[in-house]
């Protein structure tokens, strides 16, 4: 499997003996799972450089907001394996807390709403998404309810971007076996 890890953070702390799990270190979890074969991180800044990612190898990729700016949402599908099912995670503050302002961990320079949207309809058009989340957003932060409804709205087109996908490929399917007969 594939994961897409949308995050201001990489997430990636190393793991402290006597220490449980937390929020600083899921994704190190995630990659360290053996049905993982690539993790990729999509609006990381402001975080710190853990040597231990950058030797990760092939299995883990970091696109940053300026090089997703600069590349673009396929720089993104380009990174999962079209032959893997793709799992996203959405932290909301992967936004820029301009747009998003109802979160614990706000870091400036993030995403827009606009260029998050497109990103995640990219890869629900062109790759098999078996699952999806949306963490963070925190209420009693928030201006407005507008984090809590640019969440809502986020995962309703996502989802509809995958139903989509899905449906497409049902009615290949069906005619293929009707070629077939």
């Amino acid at each position: 499997m594939a994961v897409l890890w949308l995050d201001a953070h990489n997430d990636y702390g190393e793991f402290v003996p006597g220490v449980c799990s937390n929020h600083k270190n899921v994704a190190r979890h995630i990659a360290s799972l053996p049905n993982i074969y690539r993790l990729v991180q999509v609006g990381v800044r402001g975080y710190s450089v853990y040597d231990e990612c950058n030797q990760a190898g092939e299995k883990i990729s970091v696109i940053t907001p300026a090089s997703l700016r600069q590349n673009g949402m396929e720089s993104i599908v380009a990174a999962l394996p079209e032959s893997l099912p793709c799992y996203i995670s959405i932290d909301i503050d992967v936004l820029d807390p301009s747009c998003a302002p109802g979160t614990s961990t706000p870091v400036p320079g993030g995403l827009s709403f606009s260029e998050l949207k497109a990103a995640l309809r990219a890869v629900a058009s062109a790759r098999n998404v078996v699952g999806l989340d949306l963490v963070e957003v925190n209420p009693e932060k928030d201006i407005g309810q507008i984090t809590s409804i640019i969440s809502c709205h986020l995962l309703l087109n996502s989802l509809g971007a995958i139903m989509r996908r899905q449906k497409a490929e049902a009615v290949v399917e069906e005619q293929l076996q009707k070629q077939t007969v």
